[in-house]
Parts: structure tokens; sequence; C-alpha cells
């Protein structure tokens, strides 16, 4: 039988409370404000931005590269409200969303031979006007998604975020570094038939990088374990929901009663090479990653069965490629990604086999086959200009790129196959202007995107015996959201200053932005609003 919610959240939170501390630890370590840092530096909303731009290593997944930081001792933290609201979203989605957030992040150094990042972030999130969804997080790619068709009510969610990461630089010739990320969720809907969720993930990432005098070359590998819990109850009487298993293209199988349970789990491998060396005195940075995904889905409690579900394994190949040219406190840097994805849905076959006499039943497998294939192609060029006032001070920030992206979608269902592809390419354009009075620092932003679908095509069958058992309203309104021209517009503002006195307080500050995205030619639009208030030491 299904397990309790209080009963599933204790057994998942003790199964990796080893986990927990570890990250706590490295938390605290890397978060102290006691270590030798370069306290000459004037810190600000901006400093972490600065640290990055420092080090482009901090873009990549080897976190060894933290060794090649500036020294310091910069904590930052915040906390926030977002307003999320409009017609234009996903179907799973709210059409109305509070997003409560605090978080607090750090980069540390000692000694010029250690060198910590540390990062606690929580959200508490109110999500209504989402449909057919019952799993924590539809949109990871999975094309099997447990739901039922209760519409309008709100989805709870609340979840931390703990990440750790060290740098050791053993010699001039060799630097060490490992990080962890460990997210804890919860949610569950707030009526009834109420998917009680519980989600855990935790990743390891070592790392290694050799240094010559020509070039410096990096390796990283890393493993991701996952799991997620999904506890359908209901609590009233003489009521048998229905209960819908997506498979991808809006085919689905249901069940009817008075609850569901349905565990999923992940276990990903991924790791990447670096390469930096200068062609004609300008730094360059190459990376190539690689990631293995395998997800498995089991139903039932006592009975455990497969045929619901399905297999979904996938494998993603990214090559990025940045330079940088910096002259006095002037910065170019140039940034290309493309990747390729590719996501396999196999579903399973199972039989019912009774035992003996008694009650108990087994699910064996006795076919497995491919029904669902996603290809993904996306390909990314930016160009990022950066002015200083001084080593601390940001004067211009502006960014520009384009995107390209290609999707396709095939489900085997046999003979029939059904596809859908759409193509987009996105210009974006974000600027900031700083501005100093004294103790009084403010930033004014302008952002702007234009989203031009370049082409789509969906295929779906018209046959009464095919679709009884496809909810096609809800694949069209998805593939309408991703094949859709849109323009997104915002602005940011913030103020920050020393005005507090407060011992190691740096600046405190306010920030508001706004952000509006229209659908071309659809008359829909999503508004997000944020507040923020933050403190850096």
């Amino acid at each position: 039988m299904p397990r309790t919610w209080a009963v599933v959240q204790y057994q998942s939170l003790m199964q990796i409370n080893l986990k927990r501390k570890i990250l706590f630890i490295l938390l605290l370590a890397a978060c102290y404000p006691g270590f030798a840092g370069d306290t000459l530096h004037v810190k600000s909303f901006n400093t972490f931005r600065l640290v990055k731009s420092y080090n482009s290593w901090l873009e990549t997944g080897n976190i060894a590269g933290l060794v090649y930081n500036q020294p310091t001792n910069s904590v930052s933290s915040e906390a926030g409200f977002d307003k999320r609201d409009g017609d234009y979203h996903r179907i799973m989605e709210g059409n109305e969303i509070n997003d409560y957030s605090f978080s607090t992040e750090s980069f540390q150094s000692q000694k010029k031979r250690i060198f910590l990042y540390g990062k606690f972030a929580f959200y508490s999130v109110d999500e209504t006007g989402g449909q057919w969804n019952g799993t924590y997080d539809p949109y990871n790619g999975n094309p099997y998604i447990l739901a039922d068709s209760l519409s309008g009510t709100t989805y709870h969610k609340e979840n931390y975020n703990l990440v750790g990461g060290v740098g050791y630089k053993l010699n001039d010739r060799i630097s060490l570094g490992a990080g962890v990320d460990y997210y804890v969720g919860v949610a569950a809907k707030q009526k009834d038939p109420r998917p009680l969720n519980t989600y855990m993930r935790f990743k390891f990432n070592p790392s290694l990088i050799l240094t010559t005098t020509n070039y410096k070359l990096g390796f990283d590998i890393g493993y991701k374990s996952l799991k997620e819990e999904i506890d359908y109850t209901v609590k009233r009487l003489n009521f048998d929901p229905t209960f819908f298993a997506f498979k991808g293209f809006g085919f689905y199988t249901r069940d009817i009663g008075i609850s569901y349970y349905r565990l999923l789990t992940v276990n990903e491998f991924f790791g990447g090479v670096q390469f930096e060396k200068k062609l004609k005195k300008v730094p360059t940075l190459t990376e190539l990653r690689f990631n293995y995904d395998v997800e498995g889905i089991e139903d039932g409690g006592s009975e455990i069965r497969k045929l619901d579900g399905g297999d979904w394994r996938t494998y993603c190949a990214t090559l990025k490629e940045q330079i940088n040219y910096r002259k006095g406190f002037t910065r170019h840097s140039f940034t290309g990604v493309f990747s390729f994805f590719n996501g396999d849905g196999n579903e399973i076959s199972q039989s019912i086999i009774h035992e003996g006499t008694s009650n108990v039943s087994t699910y064996v497998t006795t076919g497995i086959n491919l029904k669902f294939n996603r290809q993904t192609i996306s390909g990314t060029v930016s160009y990022n200009y950066l002015k200083l006032k001084d080593q601390d001070r940001i004067d211009w920030d502006v960014t520009a790129g384009v995107n390209f992206l290609n999707n396709s979608e095939q489900y085997f269902y046999i003979p029939e196959i059904f596809s859908s592809g759409y193509a987009n390419v996105t210009g974006n354009l974000s600027l900031q202007k700083n501005l100093y009075f004294g103790k009084c620092h403010l930033a004014l932003s302008l952002n702007s995107g234009y989203t031009l679908n370049l082409s789509n095509d969906l295929q779906l069958s018209t046959l009464p015996e095919i679709t009884k058992k496809q909810r096609k309203d809800v694949y069209r309104q998805e593939f309408d959201y991703y094949a859709s021209s849109v323009m997104k517009t915002g602005g940011e503002v913030k103020i920050g200053g020393n005005f507090l006195n407060i011992k190691n307080l740096d600046q405190v500050y306010l920030g508001f932005s706004y952000d509006q995205v229209n659908q071309i030619g659809g008359n829909k639009n999503f508004n997000m609003i944020c507040t923020r208030i933050g403190f850096v030491f």
C-alpha cells in the first residue's frame, strides 16, 4: 500500500541525512567571513558579477577553477518576492505564481591556496491554475508524467538547495576540486485528489586542472542521483478520481481509484574536458561536456508495475568556447555554445502472474519497445562588453546574443508514427548603467528579446480508435507555446549603499524589476514583477 505523506518525508530525509551534514559543513566554511581575504576591495551587488568576469573557469563544470579567483572574502544574502501571472504559459504551469525566496552566496579564499564557494537557497511557491500535472517538475524533459484532470487549484511547493565547492592549489602545476549539490523539495495540491511530492537530488563532481607554461588542461566527472515519490491521496468519501499517466503526444493510460503511488528514480553520469590557451595573447577556453541519464518509473506499492510509464534514457553533448580580451578597465567576452540532445522513451509491456491461491500478483516484463524520441539541436553566440570605473565598480555592462533551437519529436504508435517539430531563433539585448553618488550606488537595467518561429509542423491522427486514448488538446497547447513568436521587454532598478552602521556590512540594496512576454499575433502575455532586499558583506 502507498505510504503516508509523513512516513515518506521522514524516511526520505533520514536516508540522506549524512549528505546534508556534509553540505552544511561546506556551506558554513564557505560563507564564514573569518578567512583572510582582500578587505581593501569595495563590495556591492555587482561584486559577484565581477568575480565571474575575472575567472572564465567559473562558467565551466570544473570546480577546481575556483583557484583562479582573485583573493576575496565576499558574502551576499538576498530575500525576495516574485509575482508572475498571465495567459501565455505552458498548460502544466499556473497562470498565477507567488514565489518567496531567500538565498545566500559566498566566495572565500585562504592563503592563496584554498578557494571556497557556498550557496544556500530556499523557495516557497504557490502556483494556481496549472492543469494535468501531479509531478514536482513536469518540464524536466521526461514525457512520462503523472496527472489528474483537476484544474484551478493551488499547488504549494517548498524547496531548499545547498551547494558547496572547494578548489585546492596543490602546487603550481596541479589543482584539485570537488563540488556537491543537494536539493530537496516537497509539494502538495490543496484539493483532492492531491499529489504529495517528495523530491530529492544529490550531485557530486570531483575535478582536476593541470597547468603548464603554455596551456591549462582540466578534467571533471560527476554523478547525480534523483528520486521523486508521488503519493496521491483522497480524503473525501465516495469519491473515485481518475489518474492519468501520460506518455508523450498526449497519449495516456488511466486508473480509477482512491489513491495512486509512483516512484521516479534517476541516475546520471556526466563529465567534461577543458582546454585554455592564449592565441596572440588573447585567452581562449574550450570545453566539451557529455552526460548520460537513465530514468525509471515504478507504480504501485506492494505490486510494482511499469506498464503505465517508461524508461527515459538521454544523452547530451555540449561544446563551449570562451574568448576574453581585456585592456585596462575594458573587457570584451565572446561565447559560443553548441549542443545536441537525444532522448528515448522505452515503454514496457507486462503480464500479471498470480502465485498460488494467494492474492499476491507479480508483473512480469514481456517486452520493451522504443515508443518516443526527442532530438534537440541548439546553438548560441553571445558578446559581452564590460566597462569599469575601477577594479571594483562597473560603469557599463552590455550583453547581446543570438540563439538557434531546433526540436523534433516522434511517437511510434505502430503502424502510425506521429511527429512534431519546430525551429526558433532568438535575439537578446541587455544593458546596465551604474551611477555612483557618494555612498549611493544606482543601477538601471533594460533587457529585451525577440523569438522568431522559423518553422513548425505537427502530425496527429484523426482515427477514433487512436485518439480515444489521447488528449490532443493538451499536446496542441504545449506545441503552440513552443512554436510561437514572442517579444520580451523589461527593466530593473537597484539602489544600494552603506547606510547602516553594521560591522562588516559593505552594502544594503533594494531591487525592483518588471518583465513582460507578449505572444506575437496571439494576444497573450505573461507578466513578472520581482522585488529584492539584499546585504553584501
